[in-house]
């Protein structure tokens, strides 16, 4: 019984938590959507514009820095062990991540510039 109620507590504890977490997240969206009215729409662009900006390079930073440490870490232990589900696994993870992106080029009818960002052709984007 003791056991039951001490789960139901920390189930509960947990649940709030996120709830807190969720109720922030709220908070400063309405914050962010409050200061994008009160701005021209030249800055409001401008704004947007760089908060996109900063929500890509901290996805970059994940992908080219915690997910590739990943990887490598996967790819040392399947050599060591001399297997390659771990390749597949790994592969599968970056395949998801692929499909999302394009799922969102789709989504938003944007075009398909890897190729050119590969060869370093828009380092203007990065300015604008």
């Amino acid at each position: 019984m003791r056991a039951a109620l001490r789960e139901a507590r920390e189930e509960q504890k947990a649940t709030e938590e996120v709830l807190a977490t969720k109720n922030k997240a709220l908070d400063k969206a309405r914050a962010a959507q409050k200061l994008l009215q009160r701005q021209s729409p030249d800055e409001a662009l401008q704004t947007l514009h760089r908060e996109a900006t900063e929500i890509a390079a901290e996805v970059r930073g994940h992908i080219m820095g915690n997910l590739r440490q990943a990887v490598i870490a996967l790819n040392n232990q399947s050599e060591e062990r001399g297997e390659s589900p771990s390749k597949v696994f790994a592969a599968g993870l970056l395949g998801q991540i692929q499909a999302d992106l394009v799922q969102l080029c789709t989504e938003f009818g944007l075009p398909d510039l890897a190729e050119a960002v590969r060869n370093d052709e828009l380092g203007w984007v990065a300015q604008s």
